[in-house]
């Protein structure tokens, strides 16, 4: 619950208004004059200042005033798509959130190995809501598919591709108040690769692991990567190497993916940590 004052001050309160907290630090020589909501972002129109955004729920507002001609603000209301500002000698002032709140997704296309288990990420910057939507296919699975604010999605292969082509799948980031991002999965053709199922050459242990990770290979590597369930890397070592330790003991109990890539060739495990 939020109350704006004269004084342009904001209080919040999460007991149904038994108590009362300032929530920004003042507006100077502005008073509140209304307050709406989109999601968890908080818009306050005032009657010198115009419409502030206070972006997910955070101290200090932002303006959004552009196309207002009055910056004295009588009231704001949102719909689904829009807001709109009532003023005190302009008339009525509308923006649309597309305009107002951005949402992207990095990379907007994604190569992935031949191989089963082949893992990447998509990072997602939104101030809103998402879901991703898009073709279903046997060969590929997100970690998840909806969420709201900047996000992590770890998208992996089930399968590998036995075709001697590329195989890809289009994908949409929406959200139901901003434009549609477009982005792209490919999975690479069958090559000289050596498949998952046939990785005896490479040993990874212990698993579970407590702390200290080991990576043998008959084949000299060119790198090696830890990746934690959230998709981000975590450890990463360059160059050519048959051996190599991983200390894991500082981060927190739970699931990693091991990377490990040679000349035309990758592989991808799965290790647990547990400390305790």
């Amino acid at each position: 619950m939020y109350a704006g004052t004269e004084n342009g001050q904001i209080y919040i309160s999460d007991d149904e208004g038994s108590n009362w907290s300032l929530f920004n630090s003042g507006i100077t020589n502005s008073a509140i004059s209304s307050l709406a909501f989109c999601e968890k972002n908080l818009f306050a129109g005032t009657t010198g200042d115009g419409v502030l955004l206070f972006p997910g729920n955070m101290e200090g507002g932002n303006s959004i005033n552009i196309g207002l001609a009055d910056t004295s603000v009588n009231s704001i209301a949102v719909n689904n798509l829009n807001i709109f500002a009532g003023t005190h000698g302009s008339g009525l002032w509308k923006r649309t959130f597309a305009d107002i709140f951005k949402m992207g997704i990095n990379p907007d296309t994604i190569i992935l190995k031949q191989f089963q288990n082949s893992y990447d990420s998509l990072y997602i910057t939104s101030d809103l809501s998402w879901t991703i939507e898009g073709q279903t296919v046997n060969w590929l699975t997100f970690n998840k598919t909806e969420g709201t604010g900047n996000d992590v999605v770890v998208v992996h292969t089930t399968l590998a591709n036995p075709n001697n082509w590329s195989r890809s799948a289009l994908f949409l980031l929406t959200s139901p108040k901003t434009a549609t991002t477009p982005f792209s999965i490919i999975q690479q053709e069958k090559s000289a690769g050596i498949l998952e199922e046939n990785a005896d050459f490479i040993q990874i242990f212990p698993n579970p692991t407590c702390g200290i990770l080991t990576i043998k290979s008959q084949i000299a590597t060119e790198s090696a990567s830890v990746i934690n369930s959230s998709g981000a890397l975590i450890r990463e070592k360059q160059g050519q190497f048959k051996e190599v330790d991983f200390d894991l003991s500082g981060e927190s109990d739970g699931i990693y993916y091991i990377h490990i890539q040679g000349n035309n060739w990758s592989h991808y495990c799965k290790v647990i940590l547990i400390k305790h």
